[in-house]
Parts: structure tokens; C-alpha cells; sequence
């Protein structure tokens, strides 16, 4: 009997040591597409960015418990002699297909040359797009996005709205829209609630929110901060978790804190969350918060929803939710602080009313494989 011929997938993309959602979703895609019978060659970078350019402390994940997954760490965003060993390499691996996870234009150029390289030697090239623009967008993005982009064969989107940014700069390439896949986390386990609290020193009775993530100015924590002061006139009391590396000036939410009054109902964890202590932090709460005002989608959606916790979160980036899981979503306008503290307030007196556990759903991942495949056969 002769052996099935596994098909071949280049994919290129952060792995750990990389921090950040995007690192996640990398790890766990290589993991469904070999558990498909694809041979995934895996390409990651010796760096991502430069140190000043990069926001955090580090963009390095300090987690001991991690996503094992092997690859080829080549990749240098300042020698082009990587790129060209990159692209070699690739062509010589013999891909069906060739994957490119785009989020940022910082890394236009290498792309754009190897994507050069792909499309003379007739390889199909699809962009997994995590943002069309960056979060934080200059005024020099929109046209490296467009330059970078318009070089790929086909496109995959987490949501709608970024499939009318794509169709608005490449209208003539083919773009499929994926729902975001849940996080089974392989290291998540959830835990005693009552454990965990005492472990956070976390109140052991009252409803706990968690916002959860780097905080930049797009994820909308200034509009929590102040729907929880609503809260507070309202005489509800639940604690906000904050759970994340600042990523701007921590003294101003400080001030905004202080000024609201609402000190004894915020508990800040100022960290990056390794993965070693993400079931401490999902497994104490009652609901997670995104007060996205915007952005795209977040991995922390993805976990919090795999995780079986309810999420609010707002329209801006709600319409990368499953259907399937809209039942466990309070769905609320970006930057308004009093329909969150409405959406809070009715949570807190029905915790249970509209939510239930939904845990991670495997035929999300196995979704967005067969379109890698479809993608790889035609």
C-alpha cells in the first residue's frame, strides 16, 4: 500500500519565544494543519522588531509553559541576505501554498521581496491578515499595506471589517472570511475559583470583571474606568481586574482612578500574564471586558470565550464572533461608559441568565484548515 503524500505548507510567522497573540494563533494553526497531514515548514524571525521600537519591556514571552513548536528562526528585519536564504529555503521545500501572517508594516520590505521571489517561480502566496493597517495606524501604512498586499494571491480575514479594508485597497483578490477559531489552550486548565481568588488575594465573593492584555489606547480601558464610577452611584459594587503590560503612561489611569474614586474596586496586575498563570486569572473571574474603541479582533476574546467565560465587547470588533457563541457575548457601542455599565449591571444581577459554557470548538480550527487546504488544491 502506497503512503499518502502529505501536502506541503510553508507558513511564515512569530513563534516563540515571541510574545503576543499572534505568536498563539501561529503555534496553533501549525499544530491543526499537522494534525491534517500537512508538512508545515515553519519560518519565524531571529528578531521581530528593534528594541526601540517596540512598546513593552520586551517583546519576549517569559512563560516556562509553552507551545512547543519547531521552525526555522532565520528571518532578519534589517539583512536582506535573510530574506534571500529565507525565500530559498522556502522554494526548495516545494510549498503548495505559502502563508504570511500580516499585522504590521514594519515588515513590509522583507515581504515584499520574498513575495518577488515567490511570484516569479509561480508559487500561490495567501496573507493571513490579523490587521490590514496597525493598530496605531501613520500616515505612511495605508500605502505599505497596499504595496505589500497587493502581491498576494488570496487573503484570509477574521472579520468583516477588515474584508472591506482589503477589498478597499486589492478589490480583485480572492478574500475568505474565517471566523476567529477559540483558544484550547493545551497548558489552560481551570481551577477551583475559591483557590484562585486566595492565590490573586482576590475577593472571594463579589463578581469580578477582568480586562485582560496589553493596555493601549485603542482597547478602550478609559471608558471601563469610568462606567465603573457609574457603577459605583448605582451603589454595584464588582471588582475590575486589570490584567496586562501598560503600554503607555500607567500614572494616567492611576490619576483617572483616583479622580473617580473607584481605588477599592480595581486590582491592577501590571505584567506581561505568562501562560503558567493564565488559569489563575480565568479561572477567578466572572466576565471579561473589551471596550475596544479599535483594533480588529482580540486573541484575549478567543481565550476568554474558550475558556467558557461570557465576554462584553464592542461592536468595533464584535463581528469576529462565531454565531455559535454570540449567546455567551454582550455586544455594546465602542466608547460609551454608560452601556457598559448597564451590560455590567445586568450581569452582575443575572450572572447566569444569558451565558453558557461553551468551551473551545474544535471544528473552528478545522475551518479555517480546510480553507488553507481548498487554498493549497486549486
Amino acid at each position: 500500500m502506497s503512503k499518502t503524500t502529505k501536502q506541503p505548507i510553508s507558513i511564515i510567522g512569530p513563534i516563540f519565544p515571541f510574545r503576543g497573540g499572534i505568536t498563539h494563533i501561529n503555534s496553533l494553526l501549525i499544530n491543526e494543519l499537522e494534525n491534517n497531514d500537512c508538512d508545515v515548514q515553519v519560518i519565524s524571525f531571529t528578531r521581530q522588531y528593534p528594541s526601540w521600537i517596540y512598546p513593552g519591556s520586551s517583546d519576549k514571552d517569559p512563560s516556562y509553559l509553552k507551545f512547543h513548536t519547531d521552525g526555522d528562526r532565520i528571518i532578519d528585519p534589517f539583512h536582506p541576505w535573510t530574506w534571500w536564504n529565507t525565500a530559498q529555503r522556502i522554494i526548495r521545500f516545494n510549498p503548495a501554498l505559502i502563508i504570511i501572517h500580516w499585522w504590521t508594516t514594519f515588515w513590509s520590505v522583507p515581504f515584499i521581496f520574498m513575495n518577488r521571489f515567490f511570484s516569479h517561480r509561480n508559487k500561490k502566496v495567501v496573507y493571513l491578515v490579523h490587521n490590514v493597517f496597525p493598530h496605531e495606524q501613520k500616515f505612511y501604512d495605508r500605502y505599505l499595506s497596499k504595496l505589500t498586499l497587493n502581491r498576494g494571491n488570496a487573503f484570509i480575514v477574521f472579520n468583516t471589517h477588515q474584508k472591506k479594508l482589503l477589498k478597499d485597497i486589492n478589490p480583485n483578490t480572492p478574500i475568505e472570511l474565517c471566523p476567529m477559531p477559540l483558544y484550547g489552550f493545551p497548558i489552560l486548565n481551570k481551577k477551583s475559583k475559591i483557590i484562585t481568588r486566595k492565590i490573586l488575594e482576590l475577593p472571594s465573593k463579589e463578581i469580578l470583571l477582568l480586562f485582560f492584555g496589553f493596555i493601549r489606547p485603542y482597547k478602550g480601558l478609559v471608558h471601563l474606568l469610568n462606567a465603573m464610577a457609574l457603577l459605583k452611584e448605582r451603589k454595584i459594587f464588582p471588582i475590575l481586574i486589570i490584567a496586562g503590560e501598560f503600554w503607555e503612561d500607567k500614572s494616567k489611569y492611576k490619576k483617572l482612578i483616583n479622580e473617580l474614586n473607584i481605588s477599592s474596586m480595581v486590582k491592577i496586575f501590571d505584567y506581561y500574564i505568562p501562560n503558567e498563570e493564565l488559569d489563575l486569572f480565568f479561572s477567578s473571574v466572572d466576565i471579561v471586558v473589551f471596550p475596544f474603541t479599535g483594533g480588529t479582533w482580540s486573541a484575549s476574546a478567543a481565550l476568554a470565550l474558550g475558556s467558557g467565560l461570557p465576554i462584553i465587547i464592542t461592536e468595533k470588533i464584535a463581528d469576529g464572533i462565531n454565531n455559535v457563541y454570540r449567546k455567551n457575548s454582550i455586544i455594546v457601542p465602542p466608547g460609551n461608559p454608560i452601556a457598559l455599565a448597564d451590560s455590567i449591571e445586568n450581569f452582575v444581577k443575572n450572572p447566569l441568565k444569558h451565558f453558557e459554557s461553551s468551551g473551545c470548538k474544535t471544528s473552528d480550527w478545522q475551518y479555517l484548515v480546510n480553507v488553507i487546504l481548498k487554498m493549497a488544491n486549486t
